[in-house]
């Protein structure tokens, strides 16, 4: 009866050792199927952004979703066409330009002298250049005014306006 025994113990020790070696195994490989989530590019995002206080009806929010669906694809085009304007050195010299500027503190205006200063753009790629980003500048411009097109007055006027952040900041 013991030999009997002795083969089920080991089966049951056996089953529970799989079981926990599973249990461990399962949240680890879930994590590895986790890929980190692309950035979004803020050149195609920017068009959609509205402030907090603004909220959107569910008729309105369907709206937005299919202004994002059409306009997704021409926005990531023309700021492909953009960055498409610089060399594989030419960005790796943005990226270490942009973290060293950064971490000097710089910012705004400074920042991107700098950034521009690193980049020794061409006079060709300077002229390719500001076609591309006029394109980029349009498409986000006709993008922006469907979204706005969306709101009532009362959401517009929770809208920021050009400017308003400059003149909030000389008042203080």
């Amino acid at each position: 009866m013991l030999k009997s025994l002795v083969p089920a113990s080991m089966t049951l020790a056996t089953l529970v050792g799989i079981a926990c070696g599973i249990s461990l195994c399962v949240p680890a490989a879930a994590q590895d199927d986790a890929k980190p989530k692309k950035r979004a590019n803020p050149a195609v995002e920017q068009p959609f952004k509205l402030p907090e206080t603004i909220k959107l009806s569910d008729e309105q929010t369907t709206k937005l979703e299919a202004i994002k669906k059409d306009a997704t694809p021409k926005l990531e085009a023309a700021a492909k066409k953009v960055e498409d304007v610089y060399t594989k050195e030419q960005k790796k010299a943005r990226k270490s330009a942009n973290d060293t500027a950064k971490a000097a503190g710089k910012k705004g205006k400074e920042l991107k002298a700098a950034v521009d200063e690193a980049l020794a753009v061409t006079p060709e790629q300077k002229e390719t250049l500001a076609k591309a980003e006029k394109e980029l500048a349009d498409v986000q411009k006709s993008t922006r005014d469907l979204v706005v097109a969306l709101l009532t007055d009362d959401q517009k006027k929770d809208l920021p306006t050009p400017g308003k952040k400059k003149k909030a900041k000389a008042a203080v």
